[in-house]
């Protein structure tokens, strides 16, 4: 799972008003390169370096700047949507990592990366009881 793929459900309300306004996928951009700090949308022309046009595009940016005009955005974490993408991404392993590569890589311990998979809801031991 992606983070473009996530439940908009999981996402605190502000991102949901967002991703109805330039869509998921750059609503997550916005988290991954704002998420728990403050993002001020402009209200003048947006130049092509801006971090808006650069990270979402001039479309998108745009559309943020049109319903929100001059105002600092708390742009949240979105812990409980990211947690989860990162929890389907360890269950699913395409490229079968270990146990030590997947806690490396998500930043956990071992031990967690084995309880995610084994949650209740991961049928793959179903038929080992």
């Amino acid at each position: 799972m992606s983070p473009d793929q996530i439940s908009v459900d999981l996402l605190p309300a502000i991102l949901r008003e967002m991703v109805e306004l330039i869509g998921l996928p750059a609503v997550m951009v916005l988290v991954e390169k704002r998420g728990g700090i403050g993002l001020y949308v402009p209200k003048g022309e947006l130049a092509e370096d801006h971090g808006l046009v650069k990270w979402i595009g001039r479309e998108a940016a745009e559309k943020l700047q049109s319903e929100y005009p001059g105002e600092e955005l708390e742009i949240p974490l979105a812990l409980r949507a990211m947690t989860a993408v990162r929890n389907a991404e360890i269950k699913s392993n395409p490229q079968g990592l270990s146990v030590s590569q997947l806690a490396r890589i998500h930043r956990t311990t071992e031990r967690n990366i084995r309880y995610i998979r084994n949650e209740v809801g991961d049928d793959r031991q179903q038929g080992l009881f």
